[in-house]
């Protein structure tokens, strides 16, 4: 669930019958705009049917762009280290939610073949 709001404020209710794993990420548009640019940031918001304020959106994001999110919450580092590498996590899975929710993907070349393959 992504949220465009000014004022964060819920109690969330979870079915808990099951094994469920949460990570939020909370970061202010001012944030955005420094991190990505003002355009970027645009097109985040708008990739993920939140430019106006308020509003949310429930948005299906693949597994290997969400892994990127959790694993920031290394429990082999610690300390500054940790801090440092969950930071560097974070902002890789923004830039790779940015690329997604805008429609680039990377390609890549392989080495032994030489064809692309899409990331």
């Amino acid at each position: 669930m992504f949220q465009h709001v000014d004022v964060l404020d819920y109690l969330a209710t979870l079915d808990c019958s099951e094994n469920i794993e949460i990570v939020a990420f909370v970061a202010g548009v001012s944030v955005l705009d420094n991190m990505l640019g003002q355009e970027h940031a645009q097109t985040l918001l708008q990739g993920l049917q939140i430019l106006s304020m308020p509003s949310a959106c429930v948005c299906k994001i693949p597994w290997h762009i969400d892994a990127i999110l959790h694993a920031s919450l290394s429990k082999q580092l610690t300390g500054n280290i940790g801090k440092l590498f969950a930071q560097a996590k974070v902002l890789e899975y923004i830039c790779t939610l940015t690329e997604h929710v805008s429609g680039k993907k990377k390609e890549q070349k392989l080495p032994e073949t030489g064809r692309l393959k899409q990331l």
